[in-house]
């Protein structure tokens, strides 16, 4: 039986032909090799466009500990087996192949991770922390298992901090949907716009709301393309702050005093091109009680860790191994974060007794 990494290189091998001579036309000297960790960032080596057939064939590697950023825990091990953890195989979908808008020479293909073809466990298997992977896995049996194909679109908000672009504000005002303040960050949203069309993200429709945040949207597609496309446009957005000399940042509360980044997802399930629950009477106004309304989440990370640490769900979704490195990461970070002194406590405590 073919593993999964032999699959993949000949799934490759057939288009080798056509993304070289792409490779040629479009004169690109070098091209990343990304992937996506266990907590949303890209990685990616570098390689000469040379090499593109043999990189097409045999990827390119990666430690153990990449899928958790290399990163250590509080007592300095490496997340992802330590220092020996063996390394993996990052292989390229060709048909993710683009050229970066703001710089010609440079290309980039998404990847999916396995395990290598001399590894003592499981030789050829997906990568157990690929979260790219696993989701394209997951649509795919959902599909064959139910014929429903899940779609999902997003609406992310970004904070942009920057002299020049501070909204004008008044007290119990808000500074949303001023056309005004949409002319003061033209620049900014123009040349997001720009490059993600230029990366075939269908740009739909954007909005400026809290200070310095700006919230631009595009279409919905297959669930793992509309994840590709909203790595792709944080991608997009940090390059874009670069060029203009300013800060960006996805932190869900990056400031006090004004309302923190969402991303809100919307999910459907399809059939034969058509939405198949879409209901056909009105919809129920936002907050009205209904069967839709889900229990309500965990307000604290350390009790959403250990909630998600105890969900089969989650586990069955991401799989052992994902689910595992996940839950030790948060555990880690919920650990850290309660061993460290805050502003707020200092400011409380410090000088108040006697």
């Amino acid at each position: 039986m073919t593993d999964a990494l032999t699959a993949h290189r000949e799934a490759n091998a057939k288009a080798a032909d056509d993304i070289a001579a792409r490779v040629k036309q479009v004169n690109v000297e070098f091209i990343y090799y990304q992937f996506v960790s266990i907590n949303g960032r890209v990685l990616a080596k570098v390689v000469p466009a040379a090499h593109v057939r043999r990189s097409l064939d045999k990827g390119v590697q990666f430690h153990g500990s990449a899928a958790a950023d290399v990163a250590a825990d509080r007592h300095g091990e490496l997340f992802g087996g330590g220092i020996e953890a063996a390394e993996f195989v990052v292989m390229p979908d060709p048909e993710t192949f683009q050229v970066l808008p703001w710089e010609p020479s440079v290309g980039r293909f998404l990847c999916r991770l396995y395990r290598r073809d001399d590894a003592h466990t499981d030789p050829g298997a997906p990568f157990g922390p690929d979260c790219r992977g696993n989701l394209r896995r997951q649509l795919e049996a959902l599909e064959a298992r139910t014929g429903y194909e899940l779609r999902s679109g997003c609406e992310p908000e970004t904070t942009w901090q920057g002299e020049g672009y501070d909204a004008a504000t008044r007290p119990g005002v808000s500074t949303a949907y001023h056309a005004g303040t949409l002319e003061q960050v033209r620049e900014i949203y123009q040349r997001v716009i720009r490059y993600a069309q230029a990366l075939d993200i269908d740009m739909i429709e954007g909005d400026y709301e809290d200070s310095g945040q700006i919230e631009l949207n595009f279409m919905f597609d297959r669930a793992d393309r509309t994840a590709d496309r909203l790595i792709t446009y944080r991608q997009i957005c940090v390059q874009v702050a670069r060029e203009l000399g300013i800060g960006v940042t996805f932190m869900p509360k990056p400031t006090l005093g004004i309302m923190g980044n969402g991303c809100h997802h919307n999910l459907s399930l399809w059939r034969d091109g058509a939405s198949a629950f879409a209901d056909p009477g009105p919809a129920p106004a936002a907050g009205e009680p209904g069967p839709e309304r889900f229990t309500p989440l965990p307000l604290i990370l350390g009790d959403a860790v250990e909630a998600f640490a105890d969900s089969a769900f989650a586990r069955a979704a991401l799989g052992d191994e994902l689910h595992a490195l996940y839950r030790d990461f948060k555990r880690d970070e919920w650990a850290r974060f309660c061993g460290a002194l805050t502003d707020w406590e200092f400011e409380m405590y410090r000088n108040w007794i006697p």
